[in-house]
This record gives C-alpha cells, structure tokens and sequence, in this order.
C-alpha cells in the first residue's frame, strides 16, 4: 500500500515538474512621462479581453512539456504605464468603471507558438515549433460612444527554443537514452519556461512601444475631445 502512494506521489510530481508556472512582472513598461500630456482621463478594461493565463505545449516533444504563465495583471499594468506617459491620469479597472472616464482602452492580448513569423497558430502545427509569439490590439473609444477614435495592432516574434543551457539538457537526454529523464526533463521545462516568461515580457513592451509611436501620429484626435 505504502509502496502504490510513493509510486502515485512520484509520478504527480514528475508531471506537475514537466509544466513551468511562472507569471508575467510588473514594470514591464517603463518610459519617461511627456511633459505635455493630453488633459483627459483613461480606463484600461482589464476584466474582458486580457486572458487570465496562457497556456501551450511543445506539441514536437515525446514527453508532455507544458507552459503556463499567468498575463492578466501584467499586461493591464504595461498598458496603463505606457498610455500614462501620453495621458494625464490612466487607471486599470473593470469595464463598469468606464462611465467615470474620459476614455476607454480595449486591450486584446494573445500569446502562442508559430512555426515562422506569427504565421501560424499552435492548432495547426504538424512539425517543429522553432518561434513564440505575441499579438496586441489596442482600441480606444469613448464611454458613450464605441466607435473607435484610435485603433492600433501589432506583433512581435522571437525564437521560442533557448540555446545554451536547456538546449544542452535536451541533448543530454536524448543521447543518455532518457536514463537521466526524472532530473533533466524538469529542469530543461522549468529553464526553458523562465526564458519564455522574460520574452512575453520583451515582446510586451517592444509592442506597447510601437503602438505608443503610433498613438504620437493621431494626437490630435484627443487634444479637442477629452475634457475641457
């Protein structure tokens, strides 16, 4: 009996070993605050359209190698911090909040695995994954009316396997014939998920970046629309 719990307690553990957990920081958008910024207030909907988590497997791996990082928060934060150096006051919040602002951001947030370029979608793939990507829409609009004002996307792309350390855990594995397979199968997912976490976080504010360039060019939609 003793005996059938410790095999049941190992195996639990190997499995929950072989999936990362991590979440995404805060301050991931960091930037100097424009001295003239629009005189207007801006609620960032965080309870709608950023995912609470996101979840995704190496679908070329012989073994279950899974990644979840939690994004919500981080990404409400980012979003907020960077429209904060272009408006004078921008909250996080839930969606019933939006009558007490000027305006309203609708961030949607997706993350995932792409064979090259964000071309393709983790559902669809048959081969080696080789890139992580991110994609982002940012819509604002005001509370009484959701016809956009401003609407922006963007992308970003990395390579989603980490040279170097986990890539030589792998390659231990397969050429010791998975002997060593309980010990280097979970420190290669927990390696490989922290360098997951730090490139959602890059791609996070490389996007925010591009979408606030791009927020710089339509200035003039707001300067006359916000509050007097």
């Amino acid at each position: 009996m003793i005996g059938r719990y410790f095999y049941l307690f190992v195996v639990l553990f190997l499995l929950n070993a072989c999936t990362y957990h991590g979440q995404l920081r805060r301050g991931v958008y960091q930037a100097p605050i424009q001295p003239n910024r629009i005189f207007a207030t801006v609620l960032v909907v965080a309870d709608q359209s950023i995912p609470e988590k996101i979840l995704f497997t190496e679908p070329e791996s012989s073994s279950l190698k899974a990644y979840m990082v939690k994004t919500a928060d981080a990404v409400a934060v980012a979003a907020t911090d960077a429209l904060a150096t272009r408006f004078e006051r921008v909250d996080a919040g839930v969606h019933t909040l939006a009558p007490q602002y000027d305006y309203v951001a609708e961030v949607t947030y997706q993350a995932g695995l792409t064979r090259t370029n964000c071309e393709e979608d983790s559902s669809s793939l048959s081969v080696r994954v080789n890139g992580l990507c991110t994609k982002m829409k940012l819509v604002l609009h005001t509370p009484q009316d959701k016809t956009p004002l401003f609407t922006a996307s963007a992308r970003q792309w990395d390579e989603f396997l980490l040279p170097g350390f986990p890539a030589g855990v792998k390659w231990l594995n397969q050429h010791t014939f998975s002997i060593l397979f309980p010990i280097l199968d979970p420190l290669y997912v927990q390696t490989q998920g922290m360098h997951v976490r730090r490139t959602l976080e890059k791609q996070l504010k490389e996007i925010l970046q591009e979408m606030i360039s791009k927020l710089d060019e339509k200035r003039e939609l707001f300067s006359s629309a916000g509050r007097e």
